[in-house]
């Protein structure tokens, strides 16, 4: 409360993203990508010399390295991933290859943001300038053949790249993205790539020869549904953040955030910094369940409630989806996850349909006694200021206390000629 209220926003919503889990999805894809980095640094460096090889006559270019294409929903929590792999691919230090030579950069992890880079030479030499703090890269065989040299020469077995929907927003977006992810494979390191499902259609799309190689080896990563471990993880870590500012328990409502946010944790934090902007503009400096239903409602979450209520109706009804909301993959696994998450979005719709038919039916009187019944669900605060007046405490009984109330009443009844005695 000493802050003000876009100051205090901000401060929310920086602690809630500072909440890395490491969910089951997450696991398996990092040990899939770890196992990859180590079975290439086992094969390229079993020479212990090989390092000297690769400073002076730089790597071959030779086999196109598929990436893994880690996709899935706009906020599900994809680029979690990146953040994981920093902190246990962390190693990061100077080793000595012999008297003869400077010591050179052993590097775990080169962690890539393509951003809004203007093209493929662009994104590869920022990843080695920016990443390994080496300077100007302009080497005679060109920027990637230069960048795939230092790679080797740092020993660095895992490359990731992310923020790719900043280029795909180009006029020649297809294009652009492509030729930057031909680039890339031809590092000659393990790498993966993070795209929403609007990039894996664009892909999808070029020519067989760059879709066969860039698009290979998908990976989905979908929301975790309600009730799971992962999911009460999260909103148990929301709640320690949020401590000053919730009245309510999150885990009390877990199956309610998730249907007001389809289980993307990006939305669910949009939805609960809105919740409690409405709830000091409004004179509170706690967030109750209403103020949440009303951020729901706003103006501010309309284009994420768009595709949420999307997502959720074309589970329950089927139609189409844009492309950002539909997979542009197929498989027997990725089905399935499908169809878990489709259930979900189900049972959802599900609530909906049932809550808006039964005040369908009601009269205006029974509205609003509804409408009591929750107000009255809300607990009432006092402001700062309020004077809260404890209720009397009542004498202890005695045994002639009691015999005077009961000559009290035995004379009222005698005074009302309808009362029988």
């Amino acid at each position: 409360m000493t802050l003000d209220v876009e100051a205090a926003c901000k401060a929310i919503r920086e602690g809630m993203e500072e909440v890395v889990l490491v969910t089951a999805q997450v696991e398996a894809i990092a040990k899939t990508l770890i196992q990859r980095a180590r079975a290439h640094a086992v094969d390229i460096y079993k020479d212990p010399h090989a390092v000297l090889k690769f400073a002076y006559h730089g790597a071959t270019i030779e086999d196109f390295v598929t990436p893994m294409f880690l996709t899935g929903l706009a906020g599900v929590g994809k680029s979690r991933l990146r953040i994981v792999l920093r902190r246990v691919l962390s190693g990061r230090r100077l080793v000595q290859i012999d008297a003869a030579h400077p010591a050179v950069p052993l590097i775990d992890f080169i962690d890539g943001n393509i951003g809004r880079k203007t093209g493929p030479s662009a994104v590869v030499k920022s990843l080695i300038e920016e990443v390994l703090g080496i300077g100007d890269m302009d080497g005679k065989g060109g920027a990637v053949k230069e960048c795939a040299r230092v790679i080797r020469l740092s020993g660095a077995c895992l490359l990731g790249a992310d923020e790719t929907q900043f280029m795909a927003q180009s006029a020649s977006a297809a294009t652009l993205i492509t030729r930057t992810l031909l680039s890339l494979a031809d590092l000659q390191v393990p790498w993966f790539v993070i795209g929403n499902y609007s990039l894996g259609w664009k892909l999808c799309e070029r020519d067989p020869e760059a879709t066969q190689r860039l698009i290979h080896d998908p990976v989905i990563m979908m929301p975790d549904p309600p009730g799971s471990l992962d999911w009460v993880n999260l909103l148990a870590e929301y709640q320690v953040v949020l401590a000053e500012v919730l009245d309510f328990e999150l885990l009390t409502y877990q199956v309610e955030l998730w249907n007001l946010s389809a289980g993307l944790k990006r939305e669910l934090v949009s939805l609960l910094v809105t919740s409690y902007r409405i709830s000091r503009h409004g004179g509170d400096s706690q967030i109750s369940w209403s103020h949440v239903r009303r951020a729901f409602a706003s103006a501010s979450f309309s284009v994420a409630r768009a595709d949420i209520n999307a997502l959720i109706s074309n589970a329950g009804q089927g139609g189409n989806l844009k492309r950002g909301l539909r997979c542009p993959f197929d498989g027997p696994e990725i089905q399935a996850a499908i169809s878990t998450y489709s259930e979900k979005l189900r049972e959802a719709r599900a609530e909906k349909v049932a809550i808006a038919t039964v005040k369908a039916s009601m009269n205006r009187q029974e509205r609003e006694a509804i409408e009591n019944i929750e107000n009255a669900a809300e607990p009432s605060r006092a402001s700062p200021a309020q004077v809260i007046k404890m209720p009397k405490r009542r004498k202890p009984r005695t045994l002639e206390g009691m015999q005077e109330a009961a000559q009290d009443f035995l004379a009222s009844l005698a005074k009302d000629p309808s009362a029988k005695t």
